[in-house]
């Protein structure tokens, strides 16, 4: 009875070990290497992903927060994206003078800086 409970457990073992190895497997396959994403951070692909939002005022929130990180390329980036979408949609003159002095801020802001 023993041996049959010694091997029962040997059974049990091997088939954990076996699925446990297999999902890791599986993790491997499946999962992204994160390393080679870091790769993607350059300002062309930060534009093109950047291009993706069509959100004219998100774009106005992550140039504040640029901002406030003394980031003042990124945030005038961010706003000549918004610029292009509102032009592309074609947004009244209001919106546009508003989203255009914001640009011209921070560029006087930016020349001031260096």
């Amino acid at each position: 009875m023993s041996e049959n409970n010694t091997s029962s457990k040997n059974n049990f073992f091997y088939k954990f070990a076996g699925v446990i190895f297999g999902i890791y497997i599986l993790f491997e396959l499946l999962l992204p290497d994160f390393s080679s994403l870091r790769k993607l951070d350059t300002p062309i692909n930060r534009i093109a992903a950047q291009s993706f939002i069509q959100n004219p005022e998100a774009l106005w929130l992550m140039a504040d927060e640029h901002e406030k990180k003394d980031k003042l390329d990124a945030a005038i980036r961010d706003i000549r994206l918004a610029i292009g979408l509102l032009e592309l949609h074609s947004s009244s003159k209001d919106v546009l003078t508003r989203y255009k002095s914001r640009l011209e801020l921070l560029q006087a802001k930016r020349q001031a800086a260096k």
